[in-house]
């Protein structure tokens, strides 16, 4: 199983684009229940789900983490997204937008430490 360069995939621009479409998109209502609403949009052509608090609708969206979201952003499928950004919570099945731009900040300080570091040692 092979992991994409991140880096070649999405600059920080579009990065910054897909995360805040993640934010801002409507998706159609699937079901509730006591404590979440639960949506379903399509990105990029795949079908991403996600839940919001029931008694607060303008909340915070959390996007199931499945294959088609670690494409979505840019992996060649879950697996490479753990692998990739390690700081997500994986075990909680969802997550938020917020959440993934936290995610992208450390991995993208945690790379340009590696690259400062292989300059200095001539790599």
């Amino acid at each position: 199983m092979g992991l994409y360069d991140i880096d070649c995939l999405y600059e920080i621009d579009s990065r910054e684009m897909l995360l805040t479409w993640l934010h801002n998109e409507r998706g159609k209502l699937v079901c509730t229940d006591e404590k979440y609403s639960y949506y379903h949009a399509y990105i990029y052509g795949r079908l991403l789900m996600y839940r919001q608090n029931t008694l607060r609708p303008d909340g915070r969206k959390c996007y199931m983490l499945t294959d088609a979201l670690a494409r979505t952003l840019g992996f060649e499928d879950l697996y490479s997204m753990k692998f990739r950004l390690t700081t997500i919570r994986y075990w909680k099945l969802f997550v938020s937008v917020e959440r993934l731009q936290i995610a992208f900040d450390r991995y993208d300080s945690k790379q340009e430490k590696f690259r400062k570091m292989a300059d200095e040692l001539g790599l």
